[in-house]
């Protein structure tokens, strides 16, 4: 599907029916990664630019890698079994041994980061999503060194959380109602939450997306401070947030997501 730009994204009922179909698997994969991915990546493309003009960086030069799925072998012997029921276009680490702070339980190199962000599609909706993998063989510790990453800056994380629509989840059943956010992050040994932005329910269309690219360029300080921590490198938390602000006071008000006001951010 040929998709340039923004103005060419919708997504609507024919897209919702693609992940109801289950009568042929492969042809289903194959029928979102043409006609659904392509639109993802035309969203993530607008967002890492706002990215750059934000924050100065340049995201794949941070040994950043893109994720997406459907992603399936394309020569097969056996037939494809998995039944995807959505999609997604995103950004993860890259898959080198460059993350010399993590450790596996087999000791072998950590090539794969439990860390995806991105545009997430389903039936229902359009989401934007920080997820991590929780199913990595990573020690303790270095699920507590990425996790650090969240707990070492909670303030921030809550108020950006806020601010721009994010929701904080846990995996598995986990979250209790009556424990603050904060509690459950204390007590949790791995990364098994995630934080989703609010639900662009379908049908929709190219003028509903245009606080997308922002909220998605407002966890970017978390992102990279994994990054970071993973590779051993310095700290850039803090700089990235005044970035963030230093924006954000620069645009008008009708620019802001949804009904946000200005905030101010205590680091």
């Amino acid at each position: 599907m040929k998709v340039s730009s923004l103005k060419d994204v919708t997504f609507d009922k024919e897209d919702s029916l693609l992940f109801s179909y289950s009568d042929d698997l492969l042809l289903k994969a194959k029928a979102i990664q043409n006609s659904i991915l392509p639109k993802l990546h035309v969203l993530l493309q607008e967002s890492i630019s706002l990215v750059r003009k934000v924050y100065e960086i340049e995201i794949y030069d941070e040994n950043s890698t893109l994720s997406k799925y459907p992603s399936f072998r394309e020569n097969r012997e056996n037939e494809l079994k998995a039944n995807y029921e959505s999609a997604f276009v995103g950004i993860c680490g890259s898959r080198l041994p460059v993350w010399k702070e993590m450790k596996r339980l087999d000791k072998l190199d950590v090539k794969i980061l439990p860390i995806r962000y991105g545009f997430e599609l389903n039936k229902n909706c359009l989401s934007i999503i920080f997820r991590y993998d929780t199913d990595l063989s990573l020690s303790l510790s270095s699920y507590a060194k990425l996790r650090s990453a969240f707990y070492g800056n909670l303030n921030s994380l809550l108020t950006i959380c806020n601010r721009f629509g994010f929701q904080i989840r846990f995996e598995n059943g986990r979250q209790n109602i009556l424990s603050s956010i904060k509690e459950q992050l204390k007590q949790n040994d791995v990364l098994d939450c995630f934080c989703i932005s609010k639900h662009f329910y379908l049908p929709v269309e190219c003028s509903d997306f245009s606080e997308l690219p922002l909220c998605f360029a407002s966890l970017i300080p978390f992102y990279d401070a994994m990054l970071r921590i993973a590779k051993g490198e310095s700290n850039r938390f803090k700089s990235l947030v005044s970035k963030l602000q230093y924006y954000v006071a620069s645009l008008p008000e009708e620019e802001l997501p949804s009904n946000k006001k200005r905030w101010v951010l205590l680091l």
